[in-house]
């Protein structure tokens, strides 16, 4: 009985990239232990969220290409600006280099189980080389420095690391839902963004969350429709 449909190329692929995401999860645990101690974030850092956030929100729903460069630059400098005005270190925004080759090693596996998502038919977009320039260079570095760089450390000096994480991982979602995203593709950020931000919480690198997402968001869809040649 398969009461949901699912192929055996569905299901497969889901069993890979659980048993990828499960043994990066297990190397994880095992490598890092919980050393981090929360910086004194300035009284502006929130303020900067506050008023940065909603411009981000309103630029994604535009849903035009300047809006897209708007939604995605806010994302990029307001950390930045936050660095000029505070003056606090690069690794409290997640540019740690002391263990560089292990989180980009972490941060592939990761990736890879993104085949999970094969499970929800996704991923449902075709690369492209402007697909992988934009996603490496802009749209995914700005999304780990804001998200998961910033927004979650800020929202940590006050709050337990948990509810930091679900915070940063629900604003992420909803600022996709502003720019378009269906329902269940908002879901599927969120529950990124949750992985991603636990993955930081154990990690402090967002050169580990950044290849996480961006192997996860070519290295399926290459593996899916470029070598096995298969239809979700």
């Amino acid at each position: 009985m398969n009461p949901y449909n699912l192929t055996l190329t569905q299901i497969l692929l889901t069993l890979t990239g659980l048993f990828i995401g499960l043994t990066s999860w297990w190397s994880l645990t095992k490598k890092y232990k919980e050393t981090w101690i929360t910086p004194r974030y300035h009284l502006l850092s929130p303020l900067i969220i506050a008023i940065s956030f909603p411009s981000i929100i309103l630029s994604g729903s535009q849903r035009s290409i300047l809006g897209t460069y708007i939604f995605y630059s806010l994302m990029l400098i307001t950390p930045f600006v936050d660095k000029i005005i505070t003056k606090r270190n690069w690794k409290e925004y997640g540019f740690k280099k002391d263990s560089l080759p292990s989180d980009l090693l972490l941060g592939l596996g990761f990736g890879l189980a993104g085949l999970v998502g094969a499970l929800f038919k996704e991923p449902s977009w075709t690369i492209t080389k402007e697909f992988i320039l934009y996603n490496m260079f802009f749209f995914i570095p700005a999304e780990e420095i804001y998200f998961r760089g910033f927004i979650q450390p800020v929202t940590q000096s006050k709050l337990n690391k948990n509810l930091s994480n679900l915070i940063q991982a629900t604003l992420f979602s909803l600022a996709f839902y502003a720019w378009g995203y269906n329902l269940k593709k908002t879901f599927l950020v969120f529950a990124a963004g949750v992985i991603e931000g636990e993955i930081y919480n154990k990690t402090h690198s967002v050169f580990c969350t950044y290849v996480t997402q961006t192997a996860g968001d070519i290295l399926p869809s290459v593996i899916i429709y470029n070598i096995l040649k298969v239809n979700l």
